[in-house]
């Protein structure tokens, strides 16, 4: 799964957590405040 900003892949960071549940088939992706 590639999360894409712009059309740009988000880059890895400490600010950036994903999850996905596969019993929901959920995918999610949480970006912190610097």
């Amino acid at each position: 799964l590639t999360w894409l900003k712009d059309g740009a892949e988000l880059p890895a960071s400490t600010r950036v957590t994903t999850n996905y549940d596969i019993s929901s088939k959920t995918a999610w992706v949480r970006i912190d405040s610097a």
